[in-house]
């Protein structure tokens, strides 16, 4: 008697389990009571969300800054890199300095960290003969004291953030401060190579970082409109006239300048490769005028506008293509302080 009651109720359970648990769509995460339980959305810093709520605020006037006695080497962790992962960029880093002060903690730390990320592609004396070389994994690591031993220690810096060759982006695995401790170890190993020496002082001044370090004072939003300035900037064809449709951005630009009067714009200009090189050359440089001409209408002083063309010699994408013959038509715009 008892089995025939409980098992049509057996029947029912197994056929309802059947019902809620088996869906037509084998990806489908079924349903989701609380989905805010089960994620957080993401949001933009400094941008808005749900109306009106920012997502992160300004400082307010008046914040006590991070550190109120001056600059110390904390603060290259924070620093911001602007400089592009572009040829252009890779040029402009050879200006950089190393920020740090050259002790026995910094080269220390250094070298701790060449063990981890550096030495198995570039070797123990930094002659390129790394554990992956050697196996065949990887070839063409250059020497430090031999195809790279002029190499400016910006142009490093550079390398290790974004990349280059077939060496990848180390940015994520090393913040700024222990990228210039690398390159300190790193300019050990080359002088050892080449016989000479770098003193190691730990009595040497803290400098701040270069201006190409931290270039301007703005926010990540001003960050996103000046990118936006650039790309929607448009110029009539084989000419240097700018098309109305660019003048909303560069009136944004202009605005951000006029807020940050510590701030410098430079402008430089590129082409795509149809044409003689000399004919792009000066398109280009007739064009980074114009755009600093414009800024200066809005009554931007042209001591804070600088800029150069440079035709085709700068390409980012491939120019066989009409993809990447649009990509290499641009006009950069990269702000610093005065």
């Amino acid at each position: 008697m008892m089995n025939s009651i409980y098992k049509p109720i057996a029947i029912a359970a197994i056929a309802m389990l059947a019902l809620v648990s088996c869906k037509s769509d084998p990806n489908s995460p079924g349903v989701e009571y609380m989905p805010d339980m089960y994620r957080g959305p993401a949001y933009e810093t400094y941008s808005t969300y749900q109306g009106s709520k920012p997502s992160a605020r300004n400082p307010a006037v008046g914040a006590i800054p991070r550190n109120p006695t001056g600059f110390n080497e904390s603060d290259i962790i924070f620093a911001p890199y602007l400089l592009p992962a572009t040829d252009s960029g890779y040029a402009r880093a050879a200006t950089i300095k190393n920020p740090l002060a050259y002790n026995q903690t910094n080269v220390e730390n250094g070298k701790r960290l060449y063990g981890i990320y550096c030495q198995h592609c570039h070797g123990e004396k930094g002659d390129g003969n790394g554990t992956l070389v050697e196996s065949g994994k990887f070839g063409g690591v250059p020497s430090y004291y031999e195809e790279v031993k002029d190499l400016p220690v910006g142009k490093m810096f550079h390398t290790i953030t974004y990349g280059k060759g077939v060496m990848g982006s180390h940015a994520g695995q090393v913040n700024p401060k222990e990228r210039w401790q690398l390159i300190q170890w790193v300019e050990q190993l080359r002088a050892a190579g080449l016989g000479t020496t770098i003193a190691v002082d730990s009595t040497k001044a803290v400098t701040a970082p270069s201006e190409a370090m931290a270039p301007a004072s703005i926010s990540k939003e001003e960050a996103q409109q000046v990118a936006m300035a650039a790309k929607n900037l448009f110029f009539e064809t084989g000419s240097n006239s700018i098309k109305k449709e660019s003048f909303d951005d560069l009136d944004i630009l202009a605005k951000i300048l006029t807020e940050n009067t510590d701030v410098k714009c430079y402008v430089d200009g590129h082409t795509d490769n149809a044409g003689k090189p000399d004919a792009n050359l000066s398109l280009s440089q007739r064009r980074v005028e114009e755009v600093k001409k414009y800024l200066a209408s809005k009554g931007i002083n042209t001591v804070r506008l600088a800029g150069q063309g440079y035709g085709d010699t700068k390409p980012v994408a491939d120019n066989t293509t009409e993809a990447g013959k649009s990509q290499n038509r641009r006009v950069e715009f990269k702000l610093s302080k005065l």
